[in-house]
């Protein structure tokens, strides 16, 4: 098992052009949703097939490009959209931002949960 540092693993995201992750995304937990996360938390462009995982965690056009057919032209056709090299910075910067927000709705749910139960113990 490889032990890289944190700056390894950044230095590596900005260094692609574009990742891809291939995986079976018509199931609930899918494998490749951690490595999503953390492609979208390192401002990485992401091509990701459709599928139910995905669905309300990114968006297409915006935070990664999606391909709905597992065939060579559709996953060049996804990635061919980076070559505008204005739109991949507009997508790049928008998953770091998405891979945030999503990242902290777990400790915001937490801190309203905490805050109803303060609400409610004082009445």
């Amino acid at each position: 098992m490889l032990n890289i540092t944190v700056k390894e693993v950044r230095d590596i995201y900005s260094a692609t052009w574009v990742v891809l992750i291939s995986s079976n995304t018509d199931i609930i937990c899918p494998a490749g949703l951690t490595y999503l996360t953390e492609a979208l938390s390192y401002s990485a462009a992401v091509v990701i097939p459709e599928g139910q995982s995905q669905e309300g965690y990114v968006r297409n056009g915006k935070d990664v490009i999606t391909f709905s057919e597992i065939s060579t032209d559709a996953v060049v056709s996804a990635m061919q959209t980076f070559k505008d090299d204005s739109f991949r910075q507009r997508v790049k910067d928008a998953s770091r931002k998405r891979a945030l927000d999503l990242l902290a709705a777990p400790v915001v749910t937490t801190r309203v949960f905490n805050a109803l139960e303060n609400i409610l113990d004082s009445s």
